[in-house]
C-alpha cells in the first residue's frame, strides 16, 4: 500500500448558490481526544448504570444474543474506526448537492 500522510483536518465546505463558500476546518486531533475522553466516561457509565440502561445487546453471526455490550467497547470500536479512516490521507468523504447548495466533507 502507498504510504500516505495521516489526515489532520476535516474540512466542511458549504457552497450556497452564487455566494462565497463557507469552509469550516475541524482539527482531527480534537475529535480524537474527545472520543478518548468519552471512552473513560463510558467506563464509568458501565460501572454505575443500572442494567436496564445498558440494554444494548451483541449478536453473533447466527443472530443469537450473546449478552449486553458495554459502552466502553462500542466507543473503543468507534475510536479505532476513526483512527483507521485518518490513515488513508486526503480524500472526499461526502459530496451532497440540493438545488444550488453543495456540501463537501473532506479529510485533508
Amino acid at each position: 500500500m502507498w504510504s500516505k500522510r495521516q489526515s489532520q483536518l476535516l474540512l466542511v465546505k458549504v457552497s450556497p448558490g452564487g455566494l462565497r463558500p463557507l469552509v469550516i476546518p475541524v482539527p482531527l486531533f480534537v475529535l480524537d481526544l474527545a472520543l478518548d475522553a468519552f471512552a473513560d466516561l463510558a467506563c464509568l457509565f458501565d460501572a454505575f448504570a443500572p442494567k436496564r440502561l445498558r440494554g444494548v445487546s451483541r449478536f453473533n453471526l447466527a443472530g443469537c444474543c450473546t449478552g449486553p455490550a458495554s459502552m466502553e467497547r462500542m466507543l473503543a470500536v468507534c475510536l479505532q474506526l476513526f483512527r483507521e479512516t485518518r490513515q488513508y490521507g486526503r480524500f472526499r468523504l461526502a459530496e451532497v448537492q440540493s438545488g444550488n447548495i453543495r456540501v463537501f466533507i473532506d479529510f485533508y
